[in-house]
């Protein structure tokens, strides 16, 4: 049994010249196209070999016509394929040995006359089996499907979680081919890329039988033969059994239109329950994605009512504990008041003890002076009594000579009346306010000598002694 080759099954292509978007299902056994003039052939085939060897030095299409004769006037190279209608894409999936299936292909951009930008080239794989190309490399836009950017494309293929390879050098790109087994040899050369695209260019022309019948290689190549006869004999044979196989191929190939048909009519409705499905999947998925949103918003939001209360529980016991010191200090406090209110009672009654001994030490310091002065008084009644006891002895002994005494009292009643009338001088003066003229006449009158009085002239009743002291009484 023959080993596994590597074989195309689908071939794609987008924005090319008269080609918005087309889709080949290739298989194992095609080997070639067929198609009126102008119906997409060497565009389709110009495509297929961008894709295979993107060199844009070797990429010239031009047009061959029935007679396989080039149309210069038609020839504008690779520029005059391509549609001026945004990015043009070229893919194809390549099915390994192993079973594995890798999308290669480029993505080009048509600039200004005949100037063209291959953008992109790029590998695709682990794309999911049983994934439609349509779903992968068309996008839905406003309720239609669109051929889409390469950015919106990589994103697409993301999202169904393939993996795209972006080459920025072709030498890259054709050894990653040569890796996964698709070429031949790696192409690192100009010379090997340009062998290599010859060969698969020459399947556009096909063979020219006409220039070679015209020239004498025919003469060596078709030498006359015997035996020819018996051979174009078979060969009719041969070829009348073709006819007949291709009359049953006919007859199959109805059939099998019938039944692509049916496929086809099958895998539209599969195609749109499948778009219907994805869009109902991206309304969920925005539903999930905005549900997703809130339900971070609020757990944010839960973090800080739950920060919040840590906060507040924080401050609480905070304020607890501080309640409870102002308590002890209020408890302090009251025990300060209660002792202040103590001292100030203290205070009331040790001022109120003190103005009391203030006033007891007043009365006593009255009371001390008084007895001070009672003391004086008493020692001067004492005084006054033992001078009144001497004076009563010294009357008592002059009482034996009566006329002393009365002559001792005569002279003191002198001096008595003397010391009057300096009184009454003096008074006198005082009243009248003294002056140099009066002065002499009151001195000569204060000078003037007094009659000494006797127990005679006032008669013996005004003399009298009493309580041991002699009074002299005036009438």
């Amino acid at each position: 049994m023959p080993a596994p080759r590597t074989y195309v099954r689908y071939f794609l292509m987008a924005n090319w010249k008269g080609i918005i978007y087309q889709l080949f299902h290739m298989g194992r056994h095609i080997t070639g196209l067929e198609g009126k003039n102008g119906a997409g052939k060497t565009t389709s085939m110009a495509a297929f070999l961008t894709a295979i060897v993107p060199n844009l030095r070797l990429l010239v299409f031009p047009n061959i016509g029935a007679t396989g004769e080039r149309n210069p006037s038609d020839d504008d190279g690779l520029w005059g394929r391509l549609s001026d209608d945004g990015t043009a894409f070229s893919i194809i999936e390549w099915v390994l040995p192993n079973g594995k299936s890798v999308w290669a292909g480029v993505a080009l951009v048509r600039k200004a006359r005949p100037s063209v930008d291959i953008n992109k080239m790029f590998l695709i794989q682990d794309l999911p089996r049983g994934t439609h190309p349509d779903s992968a490399f068309l996008v839905k836009k406003d309720g239609n499907l669109t051929v889409p950017t390469f950015a919106a494309m990589r994103e697409n293929l993301t999202m169904l979680g393939a993996r795209m390879v972006v080459y920025s050098t072709l030498t890259e790109y054709l050894r990653a081919l040569f890796d996964h087994g698709i070429t031949p040899m790696p192409m690192s050369t100009y010379q090997e890329q340009e062998r290599f695209y010859r060969v698969l260019a020459s399947s556009m022309a096909g063979t020219s039988l006409g220039e070679i019948a015209k020239s004498k290689l025919r003469d060596f190549l078709l030498s006359e033969d015997r035996t020819l006869v018996h051979v174009i004999t078979k060969m009719r044979e041969c070829l009348e059994d073709c006819q007949r196989t291709r009359r049953d191929i006919e007859s199959t190939q109805e059939k099998h239109d019938e039944i692509h048909g049916l496929f086809d009519a099958a895998w539209n409705m599969v195609s749109l329950t499948y778009f219907g499905a994805l869009a109902r999947f991206e309304q969920i998925r925005e539903a999930w994605q905005h549900q997703s949103r809130q339900t971070r918003a609020l757990k944010t939001q839960r973090a800080e009512h739950e920060a919040k209360f840590a906060d507040l529980k924080e401050n609480e016991h905070r304020l607890t504990q501080k309640e409870q010191e102002d308590g002890a200090v209020l408890e302090d406090r009251r025990t300060d008041y209660a002792a202040v209110c103590s001292a100030i009672s203290l205070r009331a009654r040790k001022d109120a003890a003190y103005e009391a001994l203030q006033d007891a030490m007043a009365k006593h310091e009255v009371a001390r002076r008084a007895r001070v002065e009672a003391e004086e008084r008493q020692a001067q009644a004492r005084n006054e009594e033992k001078a009144a006891r001497a004076d009563d002895k010294a009357i008592s002994d002059e009482m034996a000579d009566l006329n002393r005494a009365i002559e001792s009292l005569n002279g003191r009643v002198t001096r008595l009346q003397a010391a009057r009338r300096a009184l009454a001088n003096a008074r006198a003066i005082v009243g009248h306010h003294a002056n140099e003229k009066n002065a002499d006449a009151l001195k000569a009158q204060s000078d003037a000598p007094m009659a000494t009085p006797n127990c005679s002239t006032y008669g013996r009743s005004n003399c009298s002694r009493q309580d041991g002291q002699i009074m002299t009484v005036q009438a």
